[in-house]
């Protein structure tokens, strides 16, 4: 029986749609694990996924590593890029993903507290505006940081997350330090045959 097993990091990758879902797809037991918190490095490793299962993250900031003209980046407390490579994944119908998780109930979440006020954030989105009137730039991902008050395990929170919010690309990676939830409507690319489709 499937079971996710958070003494080892792992990587699930979920549909949570309420139509025509996508099963999910659970990495487990890693037989490698790359990462870094140093921009330099960020372009060798990334090299290294070509062969095999590799799933993971790339943070916002390793972007930083890719293109100079972005400068130097403020570095999070987290790896800028961790993968692990697994011997493969065990698909899970997305109706079952549920019964591997929690409960809700006994995860609870706060209310979002942004890291910067509402002045900063307008002068940065009037700056892209300005990009984008000037034609240097058609579309950004302005985002911030924010930080929130938790209780209960990083699992359960993810099942409360998943059930409200529904997303067709949602994710856990427990890299053995730090965990990561993530909830998205969009994907953010896919890569067929080694290639980023246009």
């Amino acid at each position: 029986m499937t079971r996710i097993d958070p003494s080892r990091p792992f990587v699930l990758l979920d549909d949570a749609r309420d139509r025509d879902a996508s099963p999910a797809r659970l990495y487990a037991d890693p037989m490698e694990i790359i990462q870094t918190r140093d921009p330099a490095a960020v372009p060798a490793l990334l090299g290294r996924l070509k062969d095999g299962h590799w799933a993971g993250f790339i943070a916002y900031e390793a972007g930083h590593a890719l293109e100079p003209r972005l400068g130097a980046p403020r570095l999070p407390a987290e790896p800028l890029l961790w993968f692990g490579r697994f011997e493969g994944y065990t698909e899970i119908a997305a109706e079952d993903v549920p019964s591997l998780l929690p409960d809700p109930a006994i995860g609870w979440l706060g209310h979002p507290r942004p890291d910067i006020g509402f002045d900063d954030y307008a002068k940065v989105l009037g700056q892209v505006q300005e990009w984008i009137s000037a034609g240097d730039i058609y579309q950004a991902n302005l985002t911030l940081r924010a930080s929130i008050s938790t209780a209960g395990p990083p699992l359960a929170l993810y099942a409360g997350m998943r059930g409200r919010a529904k997303a067709g690309y949602g994710g856990v990676i427990w890299t053995g330090e730090d965990w990561f939830l993530s909830l998205s409507p969009e994907l953010v690319f896919a890569l067929h045959d080694g290639h980023l489709p246009p």
